[in-house]
Order: C-alpha cells, then sequence, then structure tokens
C-alpha cells in the first residue's frame, strides 16, 4: 500500500514516514552487514534518504494530494500538510535544522553500516565459495 501511495502522491508525507521506516528495518536487519550484502544495504540507505526528502518536499502539482487539496474543504485543515502534501507549518529556521540533523543521522547511519562489517569481519567484502 505504501508504494501504491507514493507513486499516486496520496497522503505523500505519512507514506513518506513508511518508506522511511520499511528501509530502517531492512538496513537494520540485513545491511548492518555492509559490502557483505549490498543490495540490501543499497536499499535501504536509498529508502531512507529517499523517505526523508519525499516528506519535506511533499507530492507535487501532480500528486492526488495536490487535487483533494485544491478540491475539497482539506484546504482550510492544518492536519493536511502533515499527512498529505502542502507547505508545513514550520518556521524556515527550525525545518531547515530538522532537515541538515536528519541529514546527517542518515549520513552517520550510512557510515556505521558500511564499516560495521570492516570492524567485525576485518574485511570490506565476504565473498562466498
Amino acid at each position: 500500500i505504501v508504494g501504491l501511495f507514493i507513486m499516486l502522491g496520496l497522503f505523500t508525507r505519512l507514506m513518506s514516514l513508511g518508506v522511511l521506516a520499511l528501509a530502517t528495518g531492512i538496513l537494520l536487519g540485513s545491511g548492518w552487514l555492509g559490502t557483505t550484502c549490498l543490495d540490501e544495504w543499497q536499499i535501504g540507505i536509498l529508502g531512507m534518504a529517499t523517505g526523508f526528502s519525499i516528506y519535506f518536499t511533499g507530492g507535487g502539482v501532480y500528486s492526488m494530494d495536490h487535487y483533494l487539496f485544491r478540491k475539497s474543504a482539506i484546504r482550510q485543515s492544518n492536519w493536511f500538510a502533515w499527512i498529505g502534501s502542502g507547505v508545513l507549518p514550520i518556521p524556515s529556521k527550525v525545518l531547515n535544522r530538522i532537515i541538515l540533523g536528519g541529514s546527517v543521522a542518515i549520513l552517520g547511519m550510512t557510515l556505521f553500516t558500511n564499516q560495521y562489517s570492516i570492524m567485525v569481519y576485518g574485511v570490506s567484502c565476504i565473498i562466498s565459495p
């Protein structure tokens, strides 16, 4: 459901949190093996960065969120900006700090999970016979 709603741009911000949660689960479930499990690691990191980015950008003009926002009484509600699309009711300085902090956290997760296998296994890639 999360993927379908992301493709449609329906409840985009809420679904981006689902993408972020699913990707973090993949990363922590198998991605901690770093380059030994490269596909899961790349999917996890990419999903985390994508979910985080989509949350702050919203669905855009060609999304169902935009259509709902234009055509209904949702326009007057503050809650839709938090789960759909539109301008987030956060001051610009605070928003910039949140984005910077989240980006640094994702970078830290990237470096930690990639280097974990080197620290534990002593190699950057384990090749199976």
